[in-house]
């Protein structure tokens, strides 16, 4: 009997191990697929009985967090694939694009503000009285862009004088709501997440700023089967369409 116990208890881990079921999987993942992983995480967790634990935080938070904490998955942008892949923090050849992210304006349900030209873009700085902006400070690529961008528009101490600054793009989107800010920038998925404010557009003409979700297999994973499991769901109609319906671009598997 203990021999057979031993038997089904070996067959069951192999099991596992080549399936990747019954698996936890943490992923570490930058904040603008924070609303997408809400709905994909239970999505998943049904269809493959695995558990999902996620962290969702700004590209200099996640960073830190991957390169000192046990993890499964990273889903991160493409300029930290690759400086993960040559610091040998990710699987080579394991990265996967899944979706396309841009940045974009907000305001407070009811404000009428348009910024279709870098024109207007300068107008709306100077017209402000404060901007909420994922802070530079905590990681944020976005916060950086959007001040650099400022620079060369000759507002960017304006810009720096009217920024309030917050630790995500939800956080924008709910200082916004609050009326702590006139508008703010921050990835259309977390910005459409957050209610009575609306997304008037991406940021225009050069400001326009496209970030790649890329999922990679964390080098220190536990279960690779599980985590390259979790890649090819994010590629599948189902997850897709999650993808789409929260203002991401979806991607075609293979393309």
């Amino acid at each position: 009997m203990h021999a057979l116990m031993i038997v089904i208890g070996t067959l069951a881990l192999a099991l596992h191990a080549a399936t990747g079921i019954g698996a936890e999987l943490r992923i570490f993942a930058v904040g603008s697929v924070a609303p997408i992983l809400r709905e994909l995480a239970p999505e998943f967790e049904h269809a493959t009985g695995n558990k999902v634990v996620y962290f969702a935080s700004t590209s200099g938070a996640t960073l830190k967090r991957i390169r000192g904490e046990p993890g499964d998955v990273a889903i991160i942008s493409t300029p930290m694939q690759q400086a993960l892949e040559q610091s040998g923090d990710i699987v080579k050849g394991s990265a996967t694009v899944f979706a396309k992210s841009s940045a974009g304006f907000a305001v407070r349900k009811g404000t009428t503000l348009e910024v279709k030209s870098l024109d207007q873009l300068r107008s709306a700085i100077l017209g402000a009285g404060s901007i909420a902006l994922v802070d530079p400070e905590r990681g944020s690529t976005l916060g950086t862009r959007v001040q650099t961008f400022a620079d060369k528009l000759g507002v960017g101490e304006d810009l720096r004088r009217k920024a309030k600054f917050y630790s995500g793009g939800l956080t924008v989107g709910e200082a916004i709501a609050k009326g702590e800010a006139d508008f703010g920038v921050g990835f259309i998925p977390e910005l459409m997440a957050i209610a009575n404010i609306e997304v008037i557009g991406p940021l225009p003409g050069e400001a326009d700023y496209t970030s790649l979700a890329t999922a990679a297999i964390l080098s220190a994973s536990k279960d690779a089967a599980a985590s390259r499991r979790f890649i090819e769901f994010l590629l599948s109609p189902k997850a897709q369409a999650i993808i789409q319906s929260k203002g991401m671009q979806g991607v075609k598997p293979g393309g």
